[in-house]
């Protein structure tokens, strides 16, 4: 791979990481109260990535995954 094919397919991966840690957290909302839920997640630079909200590649998932964060700690009392 030349250098621009390597970093889109590189920015696909992060960016289905990020969706998948997203979409993850959609499925908080449909389990059951008192449930023990965990996330694993072995990508580093997307957990460094989604505590940040600073513009930049994945930024709409950073965003999206702690307006996520925000919801479950107001409506279901969750730590996260």
């Amino acid at each position: 791979m030349c250098g621009r094919e390597w970093w889109r397919a590189n920015q696909e991966v992060y960016d289905a990481e990020l969706h998948a840690i997203y979409r993850a957290m959609l499925t908080l909302f449909q389990e059951p109260h008192g449930q023990k839920i965990t996330i694993f997640a072995d990508a580093q630079a997307a957990l460094q990535r989604i505590t940040s909200d600073a513009p930049g590649p994945g930024q709409r998932y950073a965003l999206a995954i702690a307006q996520q964060t925000h919801d479950l700690r107001e409506r279901r009392r969750v730590s996260v």
